[in-house]
């Protein structure tokens, strides 16, 4: 159905449109997320009980964000990441009413999801007990053996976490820029400074799973 994956494939098609000076190619890529607003809010909603934005890890260009990928669909990612590029235009445009109208209210709305949806590490005698993790957890397109098994599902891939520091940290800084929601700012520092840590493997790799 002509979908559009959000695991990589969106975003690295607009990377050239700031550090190439073509921001004029940008607007298409916003009208595409603010078409997905209402069915991102049900979807985070429905699915996951939670305030916010849920995108799924493909869509197609109707603005149903309905998870329909075997394995990938669970995957929370993409409204964070796609977030990311609202986030670089601001810093290279220096637009700020692009921030205030645009911008940041994804932004924020991508961040709050994050806060509701991360949840204690709960196993019990677990190294990183009490730290904010994601479940279900997905890397997208990357599995792993256990016990003769190919598995995609986990708890707090690397890459869910790197995505919710992420946009926490962009939605702290518009706010700040924009002097609005001081309280959700104290959430969102406490949800970063909760987030459990990346691990190092054995071979000195940073892991894809905890």
């Amino acid at each position: 159905e002509c979908d559009l994956h959000h695991d990589i494939n969106l975003q690295m098609n607009y990377w050239p449109a700031e550090v190439c000076n073509l921001p004029e190619t940008f607007d298409p890529f916003v009208r595409f997320l603010e078409r997905f607003r209402p069915s991102s809010e049900q979807a985070a909603r429905d699915l996951y009980g939670c305030r916010g934005l849920f995108l799924p890890h493909a869509t197609d260009v109707w603005g149903r964000a309905t998870p329909e990928a075997p394995v990938c669909d669970v995957w929370q990612g993409a409204a964070a990441w796609l977030a990311q590029h609202l986030w670089w235009h601001w810093e290279y445009g220096g637009d700020r009413e692009f921030l205030a109208e645009r911008a940041y209210p994804y932004i924020r709305d991508a961040a709050m999801f994050w806060v509701d949806f991360l949840v204690p590490e709960q196993r019990e005698g677990h190294p990183l007990a009490g730290k904010l993790v994601s479940v279900p957890s997905n890397s997208p397109e990357n599995a792993y053996w256990w016990e003769g098994h190919k598995l995609r599902y986990g708890i707090g891939a690397t890459m869910d976490l790197l995505l919710a520091r992420e946009v926490l940290s962009n939605a702290i800084a518009a706010s700040e820029e924009l002097g609005v929601d001081d309280n959700l700012r104290e959430t969102w520092r406490e949800t970063i400074a909760n987030l459990a840590p990346l691990q190092i493997g054995k071979h000195g790799q940073l892991q894809e799973y905890l």
